[in-house]
């Protein structure tokens, strides 16, 4: 007898906007091809929507940077179960308000945004490519589409890297 899986996690990008110390992009020797999800093989894996729990779109890039991203949310919310969980996670430097409204209107109902420093002169070294207001303009462009979209519960979370120049930062953020 075959099983579904619960959970699937899609990669909609192997690119990103930022070279993080702790990726594995970052290490050396690393040989990870730069490429995004076709179409393809996104409606390959459509048969198992209407029987997963949560589509998670994330991997090593930023789901952001797939122009595709919001089809494929607003794809899955057709296919799946009412009660699903359609989410993806962001370093936030794309997630503006307008991109956060397209994503709202495709149906997306958890995001997560990286957050894994509070101090900005550790973000912008540990997020290379980014800056701290990153992610306060991430957080501001959620709030505004949630006022626009007040009848979606869409969760919002945070994630955070551990590393020993972070480790006391986790009790403050938290």
């Amino acid at each position: 007898m075959s099983q579904t899986p619960e959970k699937l996690i899609l990669e909609p990008t192997t690119r990103c906007n930022f070279k993080c110390d702790m990726c594995v992009k970052q290490s050396q020797g690393c040989e990870i091809a730069e490429g995004d999800l076709d179409k393809e093989v996104f409606s390959r894996c459509e048969s198992l929507f209407p029987k997963v729990k949560s589509v998670i779109f994330t991997g090593i890039g930023e789901p952001l940077l797939n122009d595709n991203l919001e089809a494929y949310i607003s794809r899955a919310k057709d296919l799946m179960p009412e009660k699903s969980i359609r989410g993806f996670q962001t370093n936030g430097k794309l997630l503006t308000r307008d991109r956060a409204i397209s994503l709202f209107k495709a149906g997306i109902n958890k995001i997560c945004i990286s957050v894994d420093t509070i101090r900005p002169g550790l973000f912008d070294a540990v997020r290379n490519g980014g800056m701290l207001s990153d992610i306060c303009q991430a957080f501001d462009s959620v709030n505004y589409a949630r006022k626009s979209f007040p009848q979606t519960d869409v969760k919002i979370g945070i994630e955070f890297v551990l590393m020993k120049k972070n480790m006391e930062e986790l009790p403050l953020l938290i």
